[in-house]
């Protein structure tokens, strides 16, 4: 008696292989002659769209996330280079700005330098001490350029300091607001004469020894008065600022503010000791009325 298989295998493999052939030639024909299939093909499309979506969005975003990022990078660069041609820009605008004002400064000192009939050179202030109780600057010029001690240093506005020591190469210049500087002055006003004095490192001139009945006012100038035979008579050298008047002392407490500076521009104009030509009415007769500081 022959034993039963544990698992019916059915068809073979060969005659599946067969059938199925033999139905798909069927329906490929059927569908191609009679389009029997287009409503299953049809639904099968619409439920297998939502599918298809899903795995075709990725690489639908890609290019457009792809230029996104570029673009990006692109326009940070270029913000970047934008902002440093800004800045370069800049840096020339202001750089050309100062060389103009530079220029109008020394065609200032060339004019004021044809005004003199004393022996004067244009120098430029190469160093400004650290000091803040010692007013002296550095020029570059020196004995070998006919530099002296005790010749005047001016710019465009007025009196800035003398030369105390001339070296071969530059020479030291204490300014006026030193407090171990005196500067002989009279008011353009009243002409009363008088000795102004520095502070230090204040910025701020005194003018002691005044009467307290003096006629000096706040807002009169003070020019040189060239008696010392230093500086040249009537240059600017301060403006009143203050007046201080008390029945209590003899003396008047006035107090005054450069006109002059060298903080303001680097090129100055030193002047020797001869006596100039120098007889302005007001302030600003030989020098740049623009250049002017504004009265108090």
């Amino acid at each position: 008696m022959e034993a039963t298989p544990f698992f019916n295998r059915g068809p073979s493999p060969l005659a599946k292989l067969v059938i199925f052939s033999l139905l798909s030639i069927a329906m490929m024909l059927t569908d191609a002659y009679f389009s029997y299939l287009n409503p299953v093909r049809q639904a099968i499309s619409f439920l297998m769209h939502p599918l298809e979506e899903a795995v075709t969005e990725p690489f639908r975003f890609y290019p457009t996330i792809s230029h996104f990022f570029v673009t990006h990078g692109e326009i940070v660069k270029e913000n970047q280079d934008l902002r440093s041609r800004e800045l370069l820009q800049a840096a020339k605008l202001t750089r050309m700005a100062a060389l103009e004002m530079e220029n109008r400064h020394l065609r200032t000192l060339l004019q004021i330098r044809e005004t003199l009939h004393s022996p004067s050179i244009a120098a430029e202030i190469i160093h400004t001490g650290q000091d803040p109780f010692v007013q002296r600057v550095l020029i570059d010029k020196g004995t070998v350029h006919n530099v002296s001690d005790g010749d005047a240093v001016m710019d465009n506005t007025g009196i800035i300091g003398q030369v105390t020591r001339a070296m071969p190469l530059d020479s030291e210049v204490t300014l006026i607001t030193d407090k171990d500087q005196t500067t002989p002055v009279e008011s353009l006003q009243s002409g009363i004469r008088g000795i102004v004095v520095g502070h230090g490192g204040d910025n701020e001139l005194e003018i002691p020894f005044m009467p307290v009945n003096t006629a000096i006012k706040e807002g009169d100038w003070f020019v040189t008065s060239g008696i010392d035979g230093v500086y040249p008579r009537g240059i600017p050298v301060a403006i009143v600022t203050r007046v201080e008047r008390n029945a209590a002392y003899a003396f008047a407490r006035i107090t005054c503010r450069p006109v002059a500076g060298p903080n303001r521009y680097r090129q100055v104009l030193v002047v020797g000791p001869d006596q100039p030509q120098l007889r302005p009415s007001k302030p600003g007769a030989t020098l740049s009325h623009a250049a002017r500081p504004a009265q108090p």
